[in-house]
């Protein structure tokens, strides 16, 4: 028999689609150490493999690194910065916290390869020397 963890969103699903009717799935709750069941999965014994798909699951990126926000996402995101600004401590803060950081040299000779790629937003522009205006 095989035991899997469903939300009760994924469960309204599953019996929609067998054309099942909707219930509660109900769990043998077993207290730990003589505590009291506080929560409906209190005293739940998981099993190792369980335990271990849990843990593959909570590894690697946990800050929505990689997530594809929608366009109105974004644009809510933007409007709910605009006009705020850090204050001077946080501004300190930030600035005492890069201080004393040094580049590998790696990654200095990755910057300078970088940056000799790039074209200046000014080339091509002629100048007068004497006025400094452009031509």
């Amino acid at each position: 028999m095989v035991y899997i963890s469903l939300t009760d969103k994924q469960h309204k699903k599953l019996c929609k689609l067998f054309d099942i009717e909707y219930s509660f799935i109900e769990f043998e709750l077993i207290p730990h150490k003589g505590e009291p069941i506080t929560g409906w999965s209190s005293g739940l014994n998981l099993t190792d493999e369980h335990k271990e798909s849990i843990s593959i699951a909570k590894r690697g990126n946990q800050n929505l690194l990689g997530y594809k926000f929608s366009e109105e996402s974004k644009r809510k995101m933007s409007q709910s910065r605009l006009g705020k600004k850090h204050s001077e401590e946080t501004k300190k803060k930030m600035s005492l916290s890069t201080k004393g950081q040094k580049h590998s040299e790696e990654t200095k000779k990755k910057i300078g390869e970088a940056s000799s790629k790039r074209v200046p937003w000014n080339k091509g522009i002629k100048w007068q020397k004497k006025s400094g205006k452009v031509v």
